[in-house]
């Protein structure tokens, strides 16, 4: 799929791009995740393991995309604002989810050859499971945030830094619960004036 850079995209082409996600890589996992698992229920303890940690989160994940991200998306693609908290938790969560990810493909990229005949699929799962990855990273989520953004009159610059509206003093950023979207997005720790 010919993408164009994430600044330069259009809401008409970040659609595409999110609709290209769900339907090859989305997709696929969808597909073999579940065939892998069964086929590896006897796999060694070296290469079951973490592949049964990587089903757990990315089952977790693909829902979070699915119900709530994408839509979020696709809703400001067609010019509604944001909704909830807006992109910017959801997507932090998905990054650091996408930070796990690669962790465990790490460790499954070196347990591969214990798949024994399903090693070839096992990496072509893992190699499309870091594109997908990627070109949510460094396409579709500054593009969404681009886009959020400019909806919200800001411009594609960095963000400045958050003010607290009471004239509290930022310390920090942190993580925190949020109730709308999803279960761990950033916060913000303060200090108290007056």
């Amino acid at each position: 799929m010919n993408t164009p850079s994430a600044v330069t995209m259009t809401p008409a082409e970040l659609t595409a791009l999110a609709e290209h996600i769900l339907r090859t890589h989305h997709a696929l996992l969808h597909r073999e995740l579940p065939r892998l698992d069964a086929a590896l229920s006897a796999a060694p303890r070296s290469l079951r393991a973490p592949f049964v940690h990587l089903k757990s989160l990315l089952d977790d994940h693909l829902m979070k995309e699915e119900r709530i991200l994408f839509p979020a998306i696709f809703a400001l693609c067609g010019g509604e604002g944001a909704h909830g908290c807006g992109l910017f938790g959801p997507i932090q969560q998905m990054q650091h989810e996408h930070e796990q990810i690669r962790l465990l493909e790490t460790a499954l990229r070196e347990a591969a050859r214990d798949a024994g005949p399903l090693e070839a699929d096992l990496l072509a799962l893992l190699d499309d499971l870091n594109v997908h990855a990627e070109t949510e990273d460094t396409l579709l989520f500054p593009a969404a945030v681009a886009l959020e953004r400019a909806a919200l009159g800001g411009d594609d610059e960095e963000a400045p830094a958050p003010t607290m509206p009471d004239g509290d003093e930022l310390v920090r950023e942190t993580r925190g619960a949020c109730s709308t979207c999803l279960t761990d997005v950033p916060a913000a720790v303060r200090i108290r004036h007056g």
